[in-house]
């Protein structure tokens, strides 16, 4: 007797002992304990596209961690107490919905005991035992009945559409954008003079007029006169003594 997977885009669809010759999937022949392996848990082995090979799931415990949550999600809701498990079974053997058949008859009755579970632990098989040893009792409380009341409309709406009116989000602030810094203008700041060079200062001692005053000495054209007729007046003096 000969053993088959079936692989199509890199992944293992199912399993047999009979080929098959659909377009798109490969039929890969496996010894009876691989064969096994995914007949009792399809994702305890995947098929190695590079190596062409089956595998052990590396992903093996992440994934069945995931599923054990959503099994007990499906079947517990949570509370400010503890989780509360959906269907109840009576004490006449019949199965109750927690939610829909008991919480109306609380609603009147103050402090009814309530078996609510602790969170398990996912990496582990969450088996009855598991369950058993999550329990505990607790009174009944109005904060407990309307938490039960909205979680019967999360199911009914896929979230709490109350809750969301009651508390509708923020609206969202925009914050301003600030203008960019600019530096202060400094009125102090003085303005460097311009540099003046030798030959400028030596224009401008040349053109400045020196004031006029009686120690000023006269110039060589009024020193000639002045001798000229200081001549004059001795020769005329000279002139008449001889006379």
């Amino acid at each position: 007797m000969k053993f088959y997977i079936f692989i199509q885009n890199n992944e293992i669809i199912g399993a047999g002992q009979a080929e098959i010759l659909t377009t798109g999937v490969n039929t890969i022949e496996v010894s009876e304990d691989i064969y096994n392996m995914f007949i009792e848990d399809k994702d305890f082995i995947t098929w190695d596209a590079k190596e062409k090979k089956v595998i052990k799931n590396p992903k093996y415990a992440e994934i069945k961690a995931q599923q054990r949550e959503e099994e007990f999600n499906r079947n517990f809701f949570p509370t400010s107490l503890g989780y509360i498990k959906r269907q109840v079974t009576m004490q006449n053997g019949a199965t109750k919905d927690f939610i829909t058949d008991l919480i109306p008859l609380m609603m009147d009755i103050p402090g009814v005991p309530v078996i609510v579970y602790g969170k398990p632990d996912f990496t582990q098989e969450v088996t009855e035992e598991t369950l058993i040893g999550l329990q505990q009792f607790v009174k009944s409380t109005p904060e407990l009945i309307k938490e039960c009341r909205a979680q019967a409309i999360i199911d009914f709406y896929g979230f709490n559409p109350v809750e969301d009116l009651l508390n509708p989000p923020a609206p969202e602030v925009v914050e301003p954008t600030p203008e960019p810094e600019t530096e202060p203008e400094d009125i102090a700041t003085v303005v460097p003079e311009e540099s003046v060079t030798d030959n400028e200062i030596s224009d401008v001692e040349t053109n400045i007029e020196e004031p006029v005053t009686e120690e000023t000495q006269p110039s060589e054209d009024v020193q000639e006169n002045l001798t000229s007729e200081t001549n004059n007046d001795i020769i005329e003096e000279n002139e008449i003594g001889e006379i």
